[in-house]
């Protein structure tokens, strides 16, 4: 695995993954259905670091592919595409 890969990996463990405990419980959306756990990327798209390593390892997997074109979703996408 690459360096920007497990950089990827560990920030997705570390500050990513989050799990329920008994004084931060997770509920849906719904706020009725509580959850064992989440993946919030939000804590990570602003970092630089974690951003230049995601451009890496995408351009790592897809460099056969080459000319491509990349988009995303709306506001979350922004990070990403950028």
């Amino acid at each position: 695995m690459s360096t920007a890969r497990e950089l990827l990996a560990d920030a997705i463990r570390e500050r990513v993954y989050i799990h329920t405990t008994p004084t931060t419980p997770i509920i849906d959306v719904d706020q009725t259905t509580p959850l064992g756990w989440i993946l919030d990327f939000r804590s990570i798209m602003g970092d630089p670091k974690l951003m230049h390593a995601y451009a890496e390892a995408f351009l790592e997997e897809h460099a056969q592919h080459a000319p491509f074109q990349v988009c995303g979703m709306e506001v979350a996408g922004i990070p990403l595409v950028t």
